[in-house]
């Protein structure tokens, strides 16, 4: 598994990927909303947990408007 982080600014990420998927984890650590945008390497269909169906991506940057504390995790294949 090869990992990847940003933990420079309120909003942190980890990138996980191995040879059948890539999951990332994003949240907001501060007490303020924060807007963010990751590099999720490729576009087409994301995972996010908790909801069934994909959310499509028409190119590899993922902006995202997080509440403080508020976190998300998106894979490119389902999670079980």
């Amino acid at each position: 598994t090869n990992i990847r982080f940003g933990v420079n600014s309120a909003t942190k990420y980890i990138q996980l990927t191995d040879a059948t998927n890539t999951v990332f984890v994003i949240g907001n650590f501060d007490v303020v909303n924060h807007t963010t945008n990751i590099d999720l390497g490729t576009g087409g269909n994301w995972y996010e947990l908790g909801k069934s169906d994909p959310t499509t991506f028409a190119s590899s940057t993922y902006s995202i408007d997080l509440q403080p504390g508020e976190y998300r995790i998106l894979s490119k294949n389902p999670l079980k």
